[in-house]
């Protein structure tokens, strides 16, 4: 039983939701290398159930999960709050705000202020994690249509967060050819052509919100 309950506690330590981004932060596992981490503890542990009646993979864990309800507690959320808002209500049974697979987001709250958090670049279409974006049908039991989903109903998409500059630069958005956007730095904005030729940033910490429509 005793191993049950601390096998149990690793899980929890392992998946806990981080607010710090970094290559282990906890669920929802958006990096390949992650699950395979979690996945590889497992088996461990059952192929040697002696191991967690170790001292140190017991500190360990102790350690883990006191670290991540600190964190918790008193740090605020790495990323970006990423907001999609669609015409018609895509998911099923909810509102024009669609909630994620993001245990990160405030899932429990309809609507989300944030669908998803974002904590790294997605270059290509197949780097998006799998519960970035999930569209079930409209209506339960039936296949979707082609008219619940892009390109046929348009999204829109804000993301917003802080970013620390340590030496003056320039922010640039760079955007497809289907994809409008407007950016806001502190209390400046800027239209679809300045965010792509870039705006200078000073150092600092600085508010921006980008708004798109897909």
């Amino acid at each position: 039983m005793s191993n049950a309950i601390w096998a149990g506690a690793a899980l929890i330590a392992l998946l806990w939701p981080s607010r710090l981004g970094g290559p282990f932060d906890g669920a929802p596992l958006d990096q390949s290398f992650e699950a395979i981490a979690v996945a590889a503890a497992i088996f461990a542990a059952w192929l040697r159930p002696r191991l967690l009646t170790d001292a140190i993979p017991r500190a360990l864990i102790v350690a883990l999960i006191g670290w991540n309800v600190l964190t918790t507690a008193t740090v605020s959320m790495d990323g970006f709050c990423l907001r999609f808002v669609s015409p018609v209500p895509l998911y099923l049974a909810t509102g024009q705000v669609p909630h994620s697979w993001d245990v990160r987001a405030d899932w429990r709250t309809t609507p989300p202020q944030c669908s998803a958090i974002m904590r790294r670049g997605y270059e290509e279409l197949e780097e998006f994690p799998v519960w970035f974006y999930n569209l079930p049908p409209v209506f339960y039991g039936q296949p979707a249509q082609k008219e619940d989903r892009p390109p046929f109903v348009k999204l829109a998409l804000s993301a917003s967060g802080y970013i620390n500059v340590h030496d003056t630069g320039t922010l640039r958005i760079s955007a497809g050819d289907d994809v409008r956007v407007r950016l806001r730095v502190d209390d400046q904005e800027f239209d679809h052509a300045a965010a792509q030729s870039g705006v200078s940033v000073s150092p600092g910490i600085h508010r921006v919100v980008l708004d798109g429509d897909l």
